[in-house]
């Protein structure tokens, strides 16, 4: 299992890197144990992650998030078919920590997409966007089927053999605590990134209402009156035709007593 986490956090890096080769991936799948009595083969039925797709093959995306759901419904199988010996529930332990560090990895791949074309294209930043729900509805899933192998594991705990329980008491709470603190850690990176999805977004809208904003006052300025003006042009133009209405009228008068005059000499 330990090559398996090294092969993984090898394998990620700030790009997608090479699918696996069929040694590695032999390696990878005999890193996990055989389950018996009536459950499926782990060994036969681990999904190949494929995280060989570059930074715009996004139908290789498509094809990460089918892996991904597959590898989940084998997990929900297993639960289904609940494990009755202690290696058995080792091997179900494992195959879930290993698709969960490949799912936050994952996730925290995809909230890298989603910063590098936030501001630079759209149009993959709407297509991975899509990709980074279904992959929390993916984490959403995980999560519950993994509280449910957790909560019936520790009931496989707590009602087995007391003498077999005490005997790798120390050695079980060891290795609990070590998964425990992985996990916790795990969780505070997915929501960690999540939460700086959720913050570049954020910034993301208030960029997009501050554009709507100026673009309402460019066209307010532009395209509408402007009442001062329009106000001060009434004005002088009323001013305008008084004056020579005013005009008119007195040479009018002037006439009219010339005319009245000359009569009179």
């Amino acid at each position: 299992m330990d090559k398996c986490n090294e092969f993984s956090n090898n394998k990620f890096s700030n790009e997608f890197t090479n699918e696996f080769t069929n040694n590695e991936f032999s390696k990878f799948k005999n890193g996990f144990t055989t389950l018996n009595n009536g459950l499926t083969n782990i060994n036969t039925d681990v999904k190949k992650f494929n995280f060989s797709f570059g930074l715009d093959d996004f139908s290789s995306l498509g094809k990460l998030k089918n892996e991904f759901r597959e590898n989940l419904e084998i997990l929900e199988n297993y639960l289904k078919n609940e494990p009755k010996t202690e290696q058995e529930w080792e091997s179900v332990l494992n195959y879930k920590n290993n698709f969960k560090s490949r799912l936050n990895e994952a996730n925290s791949q995809v909230s890298r997409l989603l910063k590098q074309w936030m501001n630079s294209d759209s149009v993959k930043y709407l297509q991975v966007q899509r990709y980074s729900s279904i992959f929390d509805q993916l984490t959403t899933e995980f999560n519950n089927c993994s509280r449910q192998i957790d909560t019936r594991y520790q009931r496989f705990i707590l009602f087995s053999s007391p003498d077999k329980y005490y005997k790798e008491e120390n050695t079980t709470k060891i290795t609990q605590s070590g998964m425990g603190l992985v996990d916790a850690i795990m969780d505070v990176e997915s929501l960690t990134g999540q939460a700086s999805q959720n913050l570049e977004l954020l910034k993301r809208g208030n960029r997009k209402l501050l554009k709507i904003y100026n673009r309402v006052n460019t066209m307010v300025n532009k395209h509408l009156f402007d009442v001062q003006k329009l106000q001060k042009n009434i004005n002088f133009i009323m001013t305008r035709n008084r004056a020579i209405f005013s005009i008119i009228i007195g040479i009018f008068l002037f006439f009219i007593f010339c005319k009245i005059f000359l009569k009179f000499i």
